[in-house]
């Protein structure tokens, strides 16, 4: 990348800090409390990357080295090679730190890196990081989180970013990249079709694995209907996804969708020899 081979070209090795680019395309240093050095962060291919600069005897960047990184990194910020994830101060980063030790999350997203966009494994790191911020009680950083993301990439981002933080990456997508890889004639193009589709479809649909119960697939259904009615969404289906066992499960759960629902419509079709069913829900129709 070319800014990052001028980067290196401002870098010394005197003062340890991070360099992190606002939503607003800032370089902004803030002076750490520890041997006068500025520590903050940006985001760059799946990682927090911590780079040395050259700064002044009192710790502070000079303005004629700032301007160079702001010339440096403020194209590449735009161009998504480095992306903002998050305001850093240093307790952020140390909690940041701790979600980036995870086993499960280094695992995760070693798992996808070559699978799907750079920018979709961003978002995917984005969606378990808030997840990981609800979970340590921090709600209203988790939403400027996801508030950055979205405001800058749209409705991609949103469902990309809800997909991994309720969890569907490891319990729903990476099975079916597995299944679909495991056969013979695997072709990546049936896979890419399946992931563009749920990442498309998530606002309207539910995805079946098997940490999901009957019940609560049909709670969720439930949900999603009276949710879209009362805020009166136009979308008049819910799509219910599964494959492999989870779609006989499926099919096995349609005399009650029946009873329940004047119309459903199940399109069951395969991906070489794994089995994938979509049942169309039109909850507005009354029986």
């Amino acid at each position: 990348m070319e800014w990052l081979s001028a980067l290196k070209g401002l870098v010394k090795a005197k003062v340890d800090a991070a360099i992190h680019l606002t939503a607003k395309s800032d370089v902004n240093l803030k002076k750490g409390s520890e041997n006068k050095t500025q520590s903050l962060t940006f985001h760059n291919g799946g990682n927090v990357n911590i780079i040395t600069i050259n700064a002044g005897a009192d710790g502070q960047l000079p303005a004629a080295e700032m301007e160079k990184l702001r010339a440096v990194l403020v194209p590449a910020f735009e161009s998504g090679d480095v992306m903002f994830l998050q305001d850093t101060s240093k307790e952020l980063l140390t909690g940041y730190n701790r979600f980036e030790a995870s086993p499960d999350v280094k695992e995760l997203l070693s798992f996808f890196q070559g699978k799907i966009k750079q920018s979709d494994c961003y978002l995917l790191e984005t969606g378990l990081y808030e997840a990981y911020l609800i979970e340590q009680g921090d709600k209203e950083k988790a939403q400027q989180i996801k508030s950055t993301a979205v405001n800058r990439f749209g409705l991609r981002a949103k469902n990309i970013i809800n997909l991994a933080s309720v969890g569907y990456f490891a319990t729903h997508i990476r099975p079916l990249y597995e299944a679909l890889s495991a056969q013979a004639d695997f072709d990546k193009a049936d896979f890419d079709r399946e992931y563009e589709q749920i990442v498309e479809e998530l606002p309207f649909a539910i995805f079946v694995h098997s940490g999901i119960s009957e019940e609560e697939i049909l709670r969720q259904l439930t949900e999603k209907t009276n949710r879209n009615v009362q805020y009166g969404v136009k979308e008049d289906t819910i799509i219910i996804n599964g494959f492999g066992q989870n779609a006989d499960r499926i099919e096995a759960l349609l005399p009650e969708l029946r009873k329940r629902y004047a119309r459903i419509a199940p399109n069951t079709h395969y991906l070489g020899a794994l089995k994938s069913i979509q049942v169309s829900v039109y909850y507005r129709e009354t029986l």
